[in-house]
């Protein structure tokens, strides 16, 4: 039976026989259900004059715990190696989002839609290893994969290949910075940039870079990178008459920021041009070193 905050209170059989039901349809381990409602019934909130009695209190967790684990999208095991993430952000409505980008069994690049609470695994998942038999999600009309809680990401396996060999594969379309506005990366049909169609710019860091982390759930990163496809004697000005500074902007998840100045790095993500600035810039899901000086040099 259960217990309701570790007390000797016992819970209904109906209402574990319900919860049983919602585990095994969700794909959820029962004893982890289980402690979880129990933590969630035993909340003080719950015990206010808000409520009838117990039963009134079970039948809303019943509910809350149906929505949130019976409605949720089947899963499926797969084989993927991570190959790149985005910075956690907060969206205008309050919800907290990230992705992680994957290669799966078919050499195929997707993502990995991650919101709430669960974008904590950009801390915890090792890029450039194998995961094997993940539980995710998927949307009905085949694009992006969704992990959830039931996302197992577990015993990394270290592969023979390296990052640059694994990038190599997926045969993405390098650019410069002259030429970078000639690839932007493409638009679905619903006008927002396809997020899986990475391009990959090879620069040389300007100065140190800049990140924010000071809020967890609104990440920043930011390097400015250049190549000698530039022409330092072009004035770039925008119609507001701002002066653009030479190179390119490269926006990027400050977990991936571990390049110094002057090291010549792949760039590798998505490729965008501001309808303020007309300035080409690239929001990098993923960084691949080329070459890279010592430490003190």
């Amino acid at each position: 039976m259960l217990s309701q905050g570790g007390s000797d209170m016992e819970f209904p059989k109906d209402v574990e026989k319900e919860l049983m039901d919602i585990a095994k349809k969700g794909g959820i381990e029962a004893d982890e259900l289980k402690k979880e409602y129990e933590e969630f019934f035993g909340q003080d909130w719950l015990h206010s004059d808000g409520f009838v009695d117990d039963e009134d209190r079970h039948q809303y967790c019943l509910n809350k715990f149906f929505k949130d684990y019976s409605l949720r999208p089947p899963t499926s095991p797969y084989t993927i190696i991570p190959v790149g993430l985005d910075p956690v952000k907060t969206s205008a409505k309050g919800t907290i989002h990230s992705s992680i980008f994957i290669i799966n069994s078919k050499g195929k690049l997707e993502r990995i839609s991650l919101l709430g609470e669960i974008v904590d695994l950009t801390t915890k998942v090792n890029l450039w290893c194998k995961y094997e038999n993940v539980k995710l999600g998927s949307f009905q009309d085949g694009g992006d994969l969704i992990a959830d809680n039931r996302a197992n990401f577990k015993n990394p396996i270290q592969i023979s290949a390296s990052s640059r060999q694994i990038i190599d594969k997926l045969k993405l379309e390098y650019t410069t910075i002259a030429e970078a506005g000639n690839h932007l990366s493409k638009k679905g049909s619903d006008g927002y940039t396809i997020k899986t169609d990475w391009k990959i710019v090879r620069g040389t860091i300007m100065g140190s870079g800049f990140k924010s982390v000071d809020n967890p759930h609104d990440e920043m990163g930011n390097y400015r990178i250049s190549d000698r496809t530039i022409d330092p004697n072009e004035e770039r000005v925008t119609p507001e008459g701002d002066v653009l500074r030479p190179g390119m902007a490269v926006w990027i998840s400050p977990k991936l920021m571990k390049f110094p100045a002057d090291a010549q790095v792949d760039f590798i993500g998505l490729l965008d041009k501001s309808t303020k600035t007309g300035e080409v810039s690239m929001n990098a899901c993923s960084a691949v070193s080329v070459h890279v000086p010592p430490k003190g040099e």
